[in-house]
């Protein structure tokens, strides 16, 4: 039983909590915000747009996801076959082999992502609840918040299993993380050696364990991030 627990739970664990609190904190914390601003600058319609949400969640998940980029880079070497020492030595010792730049390695494919995750799930999310409400379905409350998830959830991880593959094959690579593939280069080069050794379903590969792993999670975040917000005094999504 320790062995599972060290083998499912341990790694990238504490690096995970460290991205829940500071990326998952920003693009959702900040989705409200920048929505109402967009509303208000009538750039892409006005609060029924489906876009405007779609454009609010893409620009909180692309901003938040260049910030914290370094910790994305880190959970994913943790969780890879030579893990660092330590969560917090693994940063130094990303800077010291590859340079400072290397802790925003993949950069550019995790930006996407986190546009497409967040631009997808919070504008599903939102224009779910909304749906349901006018026409009656459900009211506010936990089961509406619950049912919004739960379609949010699987939105998302399709949307963006593409990227999220491309997003671990090259923050992956580097460091003592080297794995004999051919999964080095950039970010449209291990895309080009992907699709030549599997074709356009390597890019869905994965797709059920991260569904396992994103679903439970999305369904159960926005529950909570919307009893977070009435307790703080905040209207809801």
């Amino acid at each position: 039983p320790e062995r599972w627990v060290r083998g499912l739970w341990l790694p990238g664990l504490e690096a995970t909590m460290y991205r829940a609190f500071s990326y998952t904190g920003f693009r959702i914390g900040l989705y409200p915000t920048v929505r109402n601003a967009i509303v208000e600058s009538g750039t892409f319609g006005d609060a029924d747009s489906v876009s405007c949400r779609i454009a609010a969640g893409a620009t909180t998940g692309a901003v938040g996801s260049a910030i914290f980029n370094p910790i994305d880079v880190v959970r994913i070497r943790m969780q890879g076959a030579n893990p660092y020492p330590s969560t917090l030595g693994a940063f130094g010792a990303i800077a010291r082999e590859e340079g400072v730049l290397g802790l925003w390695r993949g950069i550019d494919v995790c930006m996407a992502r986190a546009a497409l995750l967040s631009g997808s799930q919070l504008a599903t999310y939102d224009t779910t609840k909304r749906w349901m409400k006018d026409r009656g379905v459900m009211h506010e409350g936990p089961a509406l918040h619950f049912t919004a998830s739960f379609v949010s959830g699987v939105v998302a991880q399709t949307v963006t299993q593409p990227v999220d593959t491309l997003k671990t094959l090259v923050m992956a690579n580097g460091g003592n993380q080297g794995n004999g593939q051919g999964n080095g280069g950039g970010t449209l080069a291990t895309l080009g050696k992907l699709l030549a050794r599997s074709g356009p379903i390597g890019l869905y590969r994965g797709y059920w364990p991260a569904m396992a792993r994103q679903g439970p999670v999305m369904v159960i975040q926005m529950p909570i991030v919307e009893q977070f917000r009435k307790a703080l005094g905040l209207d809801y999504f």
